[in-house]
């Protein structure tokens, strides 16, 4: 609605370039971002829910090629043209510069270290990976069928946002 309401401001009947980072809250990312930088778990409660979040974020991970296409199909039936679309893939969160996880290297009282040591010292890590993983081959296979481009931000920027020494 906002872009229509745009484009007839503008007296316009295309957006040239519409640029989509779309997604990752769809797929879970907001409720694993807070899980990750929570007090590390200290009961069968927390640990039962973590599970329960992994479990549901997957669900959602299976349902992205869905929500890609009716995103499509959207596109396709809005009341303007659409030139080119653009759709921004997702960096692992939890990655430096050089594309590993990011080290301890800094405070101790920073959220995004409890996020790093919290997800080393119980081993959640891999469910990082796939998450991300999963994710932006859902959004390469959602550009490859829909001829939208792929910018593949997860390889232009080795920098997650862990506080190490060059911070977003």
């Amino acid at each position: 609605d906002e872009i229509s309401e745009w484009c007839k401001a503008k007296n316009r009947e295309t957006v040239d370039i519409l640029l989509m980072g779309i997604g990752g809250n769809t797929a879970g990312l907001v409720e694993l971002a807070t899980a990750a930088i929570a007090p590390p778990f200290t009961n069968d409660n927390n640990w039962s829910d973590f599970e329960r979040l992994q479990d549901e974020t997957r669900q959602k991970l299976r349902r992205m090629p869905e929500f890609y296409k009716e995103l499509n199909e959207a596109i396709e039936s809005a009341p303007f043209n659409v030139g080119k679309v653009l759709m921004m893939n997702y960096p692992n969160m939890l990655h430096g510069k050089d594309g590993e996880l990011c080290d301890a290297k800094f405070s101790s009282n920073t959220s995004w270290n409890c996020a790093d040591i919290t997800l080393q010292f119980y081993g959640h890590i891999n469910f990082f990976k796939e998450i991300f993983t999963t994710l932006n081959e859902s959004i390469r296979n959602a550009c490859d069928s829909n001829n939208w481009e792929l910018i593949r931000v997860s390889a232009i920027n080795k920098h997650g946002m862990c506080n190490c020494e060059e911070p977003y």
